[in-house]
């Protein structure tokens, strides 16, 4: 029988951060950005040194690395390429020793039990990170290397199901939006300020070092969480707080059936509460009133991403006002047109799974 045992990601593998400068490097030479690694780890693109025009220095990277996104790490942008080139400073290259099977440590890697300990280990409230060190620390259940390539394999094959999955939620998704572009779009439907038609609520954070705020019953939730979200809808958060915690911030409990959107760190990701819930300071959430359905109002909002984010200002971070939400002008198709659009996406859900 296997023997399992528990070691440091530092103990098998080793982080290697080899600085090289653009200007000593050929233009044809390979570049990884994080906007080249996926959200679970595909590669979807790749630059070249010249093409990128790059000028701070740079690590390199060979087939026997394994790329981690240190940068907002509950993203999982962990890659195993297999080729050679150069990556952003905001990837770590992960060189596995001898007693770790490189296949085996990329999908363990992944596991969302393990996304969620490195994101534990962040630092920075607007763009966390997870340093080196803190990476190396994370503990790895290491069976012996027969057994991590049987794992692997597993890993792989579910890796392969996922990804059709993922796959069939992309193209209902594209469905979706095109759906609500031929209901909706061009037609000649009267326009109102959102503040007309919705109430516009912002949220808060209670003192954080205050354990008497934290672990009751009010859900309570962050941007973070809806940038890992698959799907419209949010049931359960990562925290919770009390009625005390709640009562000692300006946050509001929001009804189920509001529709949360994040005005800043990003701008524009949306979502339904499928249950109350409260938010932090990084949402201006809209409760529809009766000329407005949820579901029409998340879709107008997601179709306007670009227009969202083009209203934010701030120097550090941009960041859209709640005066500024309430001033923006939206469609108002007839209810009985909003509530069919409703009903299709409703069925056509249940079909495809």
């Amino acid at each position: 029988m296997s023997e399992t045992r528990t070691v440091r990601l530092g103990d098998i593998a080793k982080i290697e951060r080899k600085s090289v400068q653009p200007a000593d490097l050929e233009g044809s030479t390979t570049y990884l950005g994080l906007e080249h690694i996926e959200k679970g780890g595909r590669i979807i693109g790749q630059s070249s040194v010249g093409e990128s025009q790059l000028k701070s220095s740079k690590f390199q990277f060979t087939s026997e690395h394994i790329l981690y996104g240190k940068l907002r790490p509950y993203l999982a942008k962990i890659a195993a390429p297999e080729f050679s080139g150069v990556c952003s400073t905001d990837i770590l290259p992960i060189k596995p020793g001898s007693e770790v099977d490189k296949d085996f440590l990329f999908y363990y890697l992944r596991k969302p039990e393990m996304v969620a300990l490195a994101n534990k280990e962040t630092t920075g409230a607007n763009l966390p990170r997870i340093s080196p060190k803190a990476l190396e620390n994370l503990r790895i259940n290491l069976p012996d290397l027969q057994t991590q390539k049987k794992l692997a394999e597993q890993y792989r094959v579910q890796d392969l199901i996922q990804q059709k999955r993922e796959r069939q939620q992309e193209l209902f998704d594209e469905f979706q939006i095109a759906l609500f572009h031929e209901m909706f779009t061009g037609k000649d439907w009267p326009m109102r300020p959102l503040g007309d038609v919705c109430q516009v609520v912002s949220g808060a954070t209670p003192k954080t070092s205050n354990e008497e705020f934290w672990g009751g019953k009010v859900n309570w939730v962050t941007p973070a969480e809806l940038s890992k979200l698959d799907g419209i809808y949010i049931g359960k958060t990562d925290r919770t707080l009390t009625e005390e915690g709640l009562a000692s911030c300006s946050a509001e409990v929001l009804p189920a059936g509001s529709v949360l959107l994040s005005s800043r760190a990003p701008i524009g990701l949306v979502a339904i509460n499928t249950v109350p819930m409260a938010t932090n300071q990084g949402f201006k959430s809209l409760i529809p009133g009766s000329e407005l359905d949820a579901l029409y109002l998340y879709f107008w909002l997601k179709t306007n991403t670009a227009t969202l984010q083009n209203l934010g200002v701030g120097a550090t971070f941009k960041e859209v006002s709640k005066g500024t939400l309430l001033g923006l002008n939206i469609t108002i198709p007839d209810i009985e047109k909003q509530h069919q659009f409703k009903n299709i996406i409703k069925y056509s859900s249940v079909r495809i799974k």
